[in-house]
Order: C-alpha cells, then sequence, then structure tokens
C-alpha cells in the first residue's frame, strides 16, 4: 500500500489518544483509525482491526476502487 512517504494508504492514526482511553477506561479499542492526507485533506480512512482480523469494504457494491468511498463507514473489522 505504501503507507509513508508518498504512497495513498493510510498512514497517520492517533495512537496516544487510543491508548490514554484503553487505560483511563481499561477497555481494549474495537480498531485504531487510520487516515491518509493529500494537500491536508483525508482522502482514505479505514480501521486498523486487531489480529487477526482486518478492515474488509462494506460500503457500496462495486465501488471498492473508488477513493471517494474510502471512509471508515465503509470498512468494518472482520
Amino acid at each position: 500500500m505504501a503507507h509513508y512517504r508518498g504512497g495513498v494508504g493510510p498512514n497517520e492514526a492517533d495512537y496516544l489518544a487510543v491508548l490514554d482511553t484503553w487505560v483511563i477506561s481499561d477497555t481494549a479499542p474495537e480498531f485504531v483509525l487510520a487516515r491518509h492526507r493529500t494537500d491536508g485533506r483525508v482522502n482514505n480512512e479505514r480501521p486498523l482491526c486487531p489480529y487477526p482480523k482486518r478492515a474488509v469494504y462494506t460500503g457500496p457494491p462495486d465501488q471498492v476502487n473508488d477513493p471517494r468511498h474510502w471512509i471508515a463507514a465503509n470498512f468494518s473489522c472482520r
């Protein structure tokens, strides 16, 4: 996916906030939200799922390759 330095894959996540919430609430997160920005605008977003689950596209059929649909709401951990 070329996550770092120029790729289109999600390359940022607020791990510290997730960890802080986990410690305070003593509840492990269901996922960590990862994003990619181009020119300051989020253009790729999906959950990072705990192993062995993975983010699976569940959005509109036949739109998996359309970046307009690469939002967290169109993915689920399975």
